[in-house]
């Protein structure tokens, strides 16, 4: 079942607005995405757009970490098994 939206006010209490910088860091890396998934078209495993895409952001001077733990939560539980992520970070300087 597909789950309700929120109100506006409430979610606006629940979350803050993105700062201009990771505003921007969210824009570039849809960007690159798309970017990527254009030039290479539809149908190859995750696992080569995720390398493509972390080569994209290192090459866009991002500083970037490839396959972190992340935990899982539900109801209240925390798995440390993890999903593996491309991680990007501050641009370098």
């Amino acid at each position: 079942m597909p789950q309700r939206q929120e109100e506006p006010k409430l979610h606006k209490e629940k979350h803050k607005p993105l700062s201009p910088e990771e505003e921007s860091i969210g824009k570039e890396i849809v960007n690159a995405t798309y970017f990527d998934h254009k030039a290479l078209g539809p149908g190859l495993f995750e696992k080569v757009y995720k390398v493509r895409l972390c080569h994209i952001r290192t090459k866009d001077s991002f500083f970037v970490k490839r396959q972190l733990d992340i935990p899982i939560v539900f109801e209240n539980n925390i798995f440390e098994e993890g999903l593996g992520q491309c991680a990007n970070n501050k641009r370098w300087n």
